[in-house]
């Protein structure tokens, strides 16, 4: 499974897929980012790889989680 982060200027938004298969979406705020990473990595165990796109909203060690 893959995890797609896209930080724009004002949401987050979280995509998982399943190969080619769209699994999940959501759009957080900042502040409740990594909990909402840390909430899919539960409800997805089996993600094991990550993008990230990222206009300088999130900092090093968030995008390093």
């Amino acid at each position: 499974m893959n995890l797609i982060v896209d930080a724009g200027n004002t949401k987050i938004k979280l995509a998982i897929f399943q190969k080619k298969t769209y699994v999940h979406h959501e759009s957080v705020e900042e502040g409740t980012f990594v909990d909402a990473v840390k909430d899919i990595f539960k409800r997805y165990p089996r993600v094991n790889r990550a993008i990230v796109s990222n206009v300088g909203v999130l900092t090093e060690e968030q995008i390093k989680m």
